[in-house]
């Protein structure tokens, strides 16, 4: 490399590194982004670009990186990190089988830790991602916490749900998780509570998602105690998922009498749009039923 490159580069690396310890995101990648054109094989460089895509929320761009870092160099630590990066995209199954080949004689707490929530998410294993996510927390990884007290929800293992939830009170998503509980419970005050308090403190985060606030908000909503307070708001809510908001509003208007002729309405809406056979199916029966009722 000629000098004069050698000299832009490292400006280029210098000016990378300020904006990046100024929580300027946007201008430090693109600082980094074109360093590498003069270092296209960077491990470092293709490291740090990763790292900020995920702080931007931009995970489909960090597992780019990620993969092309592999491609020079394998080592555990990159595909580890690939790894959690298809966790946080919902890449389960192949982030599953990256943990389970780095999972070896040697017990890795993070490794345990997402391994665990890929079984998790795929509602596998479930007994295993519970021990596993134990096991990760008990060493001092606390950011696995949230984790280990939805696989004691979905065991059905309410007070060891609750106790995890509780201790994360300084977390939104903890908190989330505590508000999800109360909500499988019944104790639908409870659920508001909290789906309001993570709301609030998520809002507060330096980092904030649209799609987190969206759902959010939609949780807070479905958590109304009033059905007809629950069904104005959600007619009213705004999102890009109207599946999700016809079915909510149609779990609602059964707890109502009187209701059939929106009933029928809110199924056609649904069937217009869903592609779940089996359960298009279940609501064409229930609407042929009410038909037949009237």
């Amino acid at each position: 490399m000629e000098e004069a490159q050698l000299y832009k580069a490292r400006r280029l690396i210098r000016r990378g590194n300020f904006r990046l310890n100024s929580g300027e995101y946007e201008a430090a990648f693109q600082a980094y982004e074109k360093c590498l054109e003069y270092f296209p094989e960077s491990i470092e460089l293709l490291g740090s670009l990763a790292a900020i895509s995920l702080i931007m929320g931009k995970v489909g761009n960090a597992i780019r990186f990620y993969r092309d870092s592999l491609i020079i160099e394998d080592n555990v630590e990159t595909r580890k990190a690939l790894a959690f990066a298809l966790l946080k995209n919902k890449e389960f199954e192949e982030s599953i089988e990256i943990f389970e080949g780095l999972n070896g004689d040697k017990i890795d707490n993070e490794i345990s830790g997402g391994l665990g929530i890929g079984y998790l998410q795929l509602k596998q294993n479930l007994t295993h991602a519970r021990n596993l996510l134990k096991f990760s927390v008990d060493k001092g990884n606390n950011e696995f916490e949230p984790f280990l007290g939805l696989v004691y929800h979905e065991l059905n293992q309410h007070s060891e749900a609750l106790g995890i939830f509780r201790s994360g009170m300084d977390k939104w998503d903890s908190i989330h998780a505590l508000a999800v509980q109360y909500l499988k419970m019944g104790s639908i005050d409870m659920a508001h509570r909290y789906f309001n308090q993570a709301l609030e403190l998520y809002q507060k985060g330096e980092i904030i998602e649209e799609k987190v606030i969206n759902q959010l908000k939609f949780d807070l909503v479905l958590s109304l105690p009033h059905s007809q307070d629950k069904i104005v708001s959600l007619k009213n809510y705004e999102t890009d998922n109207s599946l999700n908001v016809y079915i909510a509003i149609l779990s609602t208007l059964q707890n109502l009498e009187d209701n059939d002729d929106l009933i029928k309405e809110y199924i056609e809406k649904i069937l217009a749009i869903s592609d779940d056979e089996e359960f298009n199916s279940s609501l064409t029966e229930w609407k042929d039923h009410l038909e037949v009722s009237n």
